[in-house]
């Protein structure tokens, strides 16, 4: 561990010795350091619960979660951040991933909050590392900030920057893998360990994604019909909603960079938590959207629209509902936004085949997962 880092640990937290102690000493043993690229960046949430961009904050009370992707596993993190207390007049972290006890990592400590400079360190508790999401990301912090100024908006990275200072913001991949390397944003440094880059973005762009959200034919997901409208579109980031498809099934979302997955549904969320509701009519569809520059999508996904009951699954009880459409007015548009399966502009046994091959598969495959961003 870095010499700076250490001294950090060993004043804020004396438990931390077990770590540094008891871990493999073996300084270049085989693993992923180096092979991976960390993301570390900010997502914010205002008052009401909205995501907002980062680049454009008015004045007022935000949540910001520092998260971290794009790595497998991590044995430390620390980040350190300098702010300007006159424009971020409160600060004050609320939870670590060290508060989630399945996490198996402990709080190295807080040091210098609401003066001007924020230490935040991390280690884990396992004998080499703890396992992070890549794909979806780990939210490794949570901060309440208050921003007050008299500009039209401001960006936060202007008043809230991550060091480049190897020793201060870094994250080690593996006590196996030794204990100087690391990953560091200036990898010209001068250190006495290993460096391999990692990125540290406190106000990541926002990313425009553009798709068409149809009416499946497979349960795999790789075909479908007609487009469908008042779909959902939610970030696993921020369980508001990002988006709400149109008549045509199309839309246009603004998700966060590093967001790396979408999910599509008539459901909705209340707190985080999935909650069924009386005009649900989808099987959720979870969407990979990986990448990290700003391009739109034009593609289509989709969607399972069978549940007309709400349980989260198709079942008889959608049968039931499904016969009683079959006899219903056919050019009902109602109707045909959600029964009309294979997209003839009618509601008929054709129809009825569709429906009979998603019956009974209470989770769907969607084996298909269509990749947004490159």
């Amino acid at each position: 561990m870095k010499a700076t880092s250490k001294k950090f640990f060993f004043v804020l937290i004396s438990t931390l010795f077990i770590f540094t102690m008891l871990s493999p000493v073996s300084a270049y043993a085989q693993g992923t350091l180096g092979s991976e690229t960390p993301y570390m960046y900010c997502a914010f949430t205002d008052a009401e619960g909205k995501m907002v961009d980062g680049n454009a904050l008015t004045a007022g009370d935000y949540r910001v979660d520092v998260i971290v992707s794009d790595m497998d596993n991590a044995s430390i993190l620390q980040f350190t951040a300098d702010y300007d207390e006159e424009v971020i007049t409160s600060l004050e972290v609320t939870e670590t991933i060290a508060d989630d006890a399945e996490s198996n990592v402990s709080l190295g400590g807080i040091k210098d909050e609401n003066d001007g400079k924020l230490v935040v360190a991390l280690a884990s508790e396992n004998d080499n590392y703890t396992a992070l999401d890549a794909e979806s990301g780990t939210r490794i912090a949570s901060m309440d900030v208050t921003v007050e100024t008299s500009a039209q908006t401001i960006d936060f990275e202007d008043y809230f920057t991550f060091s480049n200072d190897p020793d201060l913001t870094f994250i080690e991949a593996d006590y196996a893998d030794g204990y100087n390397d690391a990953y560091v944003t200036d990898t010209t440094a001068q250190t006495a360990y290993n460096t391999y880059l990692m990125i540290a973005d406190a106000s990541p762009e926002f990313l425009s994604v553009s798709a068409k959200v149809v009416m499946a034919t497979s349960l795999d997901g790789e075909s479908g019909t007609d487009g469908i409208g008042g779909i959902s579109i939610y970030t696993d980031v921020n369980y508001d909603p990002v988006a709400v498809t149109a008549e045509d099934g199309t839309f246009t979302a603004l998700v966060p960079r590093g967001t790396n997955k979408l999910i599509i549904t008539n459901h909705s969320f209340e707190n985080g938590e999935h909650a069924l509701n009386s005009t649900g009519t989808t099987i959720d569809r979870t969407v990979n959207i990986s990448g990290k520059s700003s391009v739109n999508y034009e593609g289509v996904i989709p969607i399972i629209v069978c549940d007309w009951n709400s349980d989260g699954a198709v079942t008889s009880g959608d049968k039931q509902k499904f016969n009683g459409a079959l006899q219903a007015t056919m050019g009902s548009e109602a109707y045909k936004r959600y029964f009309d399966l294979n997209g003839d502009d009618a509601i008929t046994s054709g129809d009825k085949q569709i429906f009979n091959r998603f019956a009974g598969n209470v989770t769907p495959s969607y084996t298909y997962q269509t990749r947004m961003l490159q």
